[in-house]
């Protein structure tokens, strides 16, 4: 792998190592126990000093990656964030779009089924429910969190282009 890579490059060469590592530790259990008249394909000494050499360089890697996010910035609506923060504050935008769009916005009457401690018989009830905001005010936050959230990730996605990883 070359030494001076993007934050890009360095994310898909990530994505390819966790394949390879699932793909050795698979190999690895498969070497564990054989029948006795026909060895494995492979020997378990061979795939264990693979699946190390390929962890570490994954976690060479990412912890390359790590620095990268922890030592250069981006700006988002006017603020300077390095781009670690940038990555929280994408998974917080997103928490908050799941939230929001998940809400339970009753609104007006409606008849529910009830229970009438006097007579103890079963009866229905109308209910007025109110909500702290409209269906038309959920989907104006649901709209300005998704342009919040593609704004984050197209800044994000130039850094990852521009900035290079340190590797050693």
């Amino acid at each position: 792998m070359s030494q001076n890579i993007t934050i890009a490059r360095a994310l898909r060469e990530v994505k390819k190592l966790k394949g390879r590592v699932s793909e050795l530790t698979l190999r690895l259990q498969s070497t564990t126990s054989w029948k006795k008249e026909k060895a494995p394909d492979f020997t378990f000494a061979a795939v264990q000093e693979q699946r190390t050499v390929a962890v570490n360089e994954l976690m060479k890697l990412k912890t390359a990656i790590c620095v990268a996010n922890a030592t250069n910035a981006l700006t988002f609506e006017g603020r300077s964030m390095t781009l670690a923060e940038a990555i929280l504050q994408m998974g917080e935008l997103k928490s908050d779009l799941s939230l929001v769009s998940s809400l339970n916005l009753k609104r007006g009457e409606e008849s529910e089924h009830g229970y009438d401690d006097l007579t103890g018989r079963s009866v229905i009830q109308k209910i007025t429910y109110e909500s702290v905001m409209s269906e038309p005010g959920r989907v104006e936050k649901v709209e300005a969190l998704r342009k919040r959230i593609e704004t984050l990730n197209d800044a994000l996605e130039e850094a990852n282009h521009a900035t290079r990883v340190a590797l050693a």
